[in-house]
Parts: structure tokens; C-alpha cells; sequence
């Protein structure tokens, strides 16, 4: 982790790192994830700095401090970062020393437009209230995919960079291209916290991607990420052949509850519906991120069309209806997986009556149900597995 020198004693191309075994002393790279460009990786001095164990860090481990001296901050030449605790990247490999060439290092060319935002002082309690709300409502429903855009562009502009035969024109076009997705990328990066509202213009987006992101407009890739690639996909197209089809198998209380015929046509009719809309999603020329947005604005409106509400604990319905539906769901979609013997098929049910069917569940066999949180309950399973 980052912080300043406390001694004031690094001078502006030095840094002092501080591993398991304490301090150690010669030239090292540094780099900051998320750096995109070509400067941000650092040949930096790694320097002994007397006594600073025993007057400031004690027994501190893992730690890089960064000089306070010199007309730029270290940290803002590298990603657009600050002090405040980031993860860098160290090596004193002498092999990428040897080889490694630095570049100038990145300076912002694109300018952010400046935002006027209203204080909370500015407003009145049922206003700032308002604003707040419109604000979440903004952030949830109308989400910006600038940072991702820039950084899917960036990399394919990276890979025929490596991999292509290009003439002096045409590389010094996208490296051009590349360092104005960087200040875009960046800036995309601190807009929740500046409020700045980032677009990526057309001519800076790629129409075809490298294999390996998995894009629809692709070409094949021989660049070292494209190689990895091919090599994961070979061991699992080995593995698919050697291991069989998981089983779709049904729970008896969710089949054996019966609905009205008419609720039973309705969801069949919803479901595929749905089939049909997620097959034009999967088709759709959009980036990993927009789709998963859209396939989860999918799942909560037919959560709401069973519900009534976001969730089964705000429901106004009667228990018994939604109980009935949510197994109308699971035994419509579970035997058309069954049919088809694809448990990624079952997934539907799960997203939008999951709640619903694990109330019926508890109930049916007379336990008590309980919130609680993924992570928590993945750290439960896993001890009760080591046992």
C-alpha cells in the first residue's frame, strides 16, 4: 500500500519499499492497476531511508512510500492516483529492468467540462432529500458505460498494436486514439466523484475486437493474451469431453403445487416472452456490462409482474397466490431444462421467484428462514467442508 514519505527525505525518483523482511534498496518497476498508459509504469530507486522503523513505522510490512519533493506527485504520473492506501505493482527483476524502455509519463490533454452541483447547504431538507433520490434513480436506471467502452477500445488498439503490420501513419493514428481514451478512461474513473458526465466519441470506438474478449465482430488474435486464450480454451474443450452433463432434477414441493390453469398459460406465455428477449440480448452488439445491465432490468420486471413489488418481503399479495406462481415458474422452466438437459437453463426461476421458493421451502418443512450474507455464508460452507 501507498502513503508519503514521513521523513521528506526521498528525492523525486526514489521511493522506499518496505517487504517481509523490511527495507530493500536498488532500482525497481512500479505500476498502478488501472494504468493504461504508456508512461505509467515508473523506473523508480528503491532507497534505504535511516531509522524510519523505529521513529514512524514499527513493524510495518508491504509498504511503498513516495517522495513529497518534485514539481509532480509520483502517484498522479501513474493512473491518476493519490495517496491514499492504493495497491502498486513492484519488481526488481533485473530481466524487465534490462529490457524495459519508460515513456514520458501520462499528462491529462482532455480537459474535464466543469459540473456546477448544488451544495446540501443550498438546499432545504426536502429537496436535498429529493436530489439525493434522483440522483440513485439516475445511478441505478441510466448507468454511463464510458469506462468501460474506453477500456474495451484501449485494449484492442493495444493488441493490433502488438500484432499488426502497421505503417508509421497508421500506428502513430492509434497510439493518437489510445492516449485520448486514456484521459477519457480516467476521467470516467472519478466522475462518480466529480459528478462530470464522460461520453466516448464514435471515432475513438473499435469495430472489430480481438478473439479473446469475446465479442460477436471479432478476429483471431496472436498476440500473448490471445495465445493464453487458446490455450485455456483447448483444456476446456478437453475437460467438456471427459466430464458428463449435470442432471436437471425436480423437488417434489415445488411440482407437487398446483396452480390455476390460467396462472399456468399466463407464465408459460411470460416465459417464453422472455426466451425470446434474452436470445435478441445475446445477439445484441452490446459490451459484457451493458448486456448484463439489460438482463437484470429483465429479471426485475417480471420479479415485480409476480410480486407486486421489488421483492418478495415487500409483496402486498396473498402468500398463497405467489407461492403457487413461484412453483408455476420453476416447474415451466425446470422441465423445459430437463427436456433440453441444459441446467443453465433454471436460472430464470431462481432470479425471478427465488425468494418466493425458498419461503415455500422453509415452510413446507416447517424451519425458520434467515438473511444472511453471500460472503458469510460461502465462509460457513467452506469450514463445514473442511471438516
Amino acid at each position: 500500500m501507498d502513503t508519503t514519505d514521513p521523513t521528506g527525505t526521498l528525492r523525486p525518483n526514489e521511493v522506499c519499499v518496505i517487504l517481509e523482511n523490511g527495507q530493500f534498496s536498488g532500482d525497481v518497476l512500479v505500476y498502478k492497476h488501472p494504468g493504461l498508459h504508456f508512461g505509467d509504469i515508473h523506473v523508480l530507486k528503491a532507497t534505504y531511508i535511516r531509522d524510519l522503523e523505529k521513529e514512524y513505522v514499527g513493524y510495518a510490512k508491504y509498504a511503498i512510500l513516495f517522495p513529497i519533493s518534485g514539481p509532480r506527485s509520483l502517484a498522479d504520473e501513474m493512473a491518476n492516483s493519490d495517496f491514499d492506501g492504493d495497491i502498486y505493482w513492484v519488481s526488481k527483476n533485473p530481466k524487465l529492468l534490462e529490457h524495459f524502455k519508460p515513456s514520458e509519463p501520462w499528462v491529462q490533454a482532455i480537459k474535464p467540462k466543469k459540473t456546477k452541483q448544488k451544495k446540501p447547504q443550498d438546499c432545504n431538507e426536502s429537496k436535498l432529500e429529493r436530489l439525493l433520490f434522483h440522483e440513485f434513480l439516475k445511478t441505478r436506471f441510466t448507468p454511463s458505460f464510458a469506462l468501460g467502452t474506453a477500456a474495451d477500445s484501449w485494449l484492442a488498439y493495444m493488441d493490433r498494436l502488438l500484432t499488426d503490420s502497421l505503417d508509421e501513419i497508421e500506428k502513430k493514428l492509434i497510439e493518437e486514439k489510445m492516449l485520448k481514451l486514456v484521459d477519457l478512461y480516467y476521467l470516467a474513473l472519478d466522475a462518480p466523484k466529480t459528478g462530470n458526465k464522460v461520453n466516448i466519441p464514435s471515432d475513438l470506438m473499435v469495430k472489430q475486437y480481438p478473439h479473446f474478449m469475446g465479442r460477436s465482430f471479432s478476429y483471431h488474435s496472436s498476440s500473448i493474451l490471445g495465445q493464453i486464450y487458446d490455450k485455456a480454451e483447448d483444456v476446456e474443450s478437453l475437460r467438456s469431453c471427459n466430464v458428463q452433463p449435470i442432471g436437471v432434477s425436480l423437488l417434489p414441493c415445488f411440482m407437487e403445487r398446483e396452480a390455476p390453469p390460467a396462472a399456468r398459460h399466463l407464465w408459460q406465455h411470460r416465459y417464453e416472452e422472455y426466451l425470446t428477449d434474452s436470445t435478441m440480448l445475446y445477439r445484441a452488439m452490446v459490451d459484457k456490462e451493458e448486456r448484463n445491465m439489460k438482463f437484470q432490468e429483465l429479471y426485475e420486471k417480471y420479479k415485480h409482474m409476480l410480486y407486486d413489488a421489488s421483492e418478495f418481503e415487500q409483496t402486498q399479495r396473498d402468500p398463497d397466490d405467489v407461492f403457487s406462481e413461484a412453483c408455476v415458474i420453476y416447474q415451466i422452466v425446470y422441465e423445459k431444462a430437463r427436456w433440453s438437459n441444459d441446467a443453465s437453463r433454471c436460472g430464470f426461476a431462481w432470479k425471478v421467484a427465488g425468494r418466493a421458493l425458498c419461503h415455500f421451502y422453509a415452510l413446507k418443512n416447517e424451519g425458520d428462514t434467515a438473511l444472511c450474507s453471500l460472503p458469510l455464508l460461502r465462509k460457513i460452507i467452506k469450514k463445514d467442508h473442511r471438516r
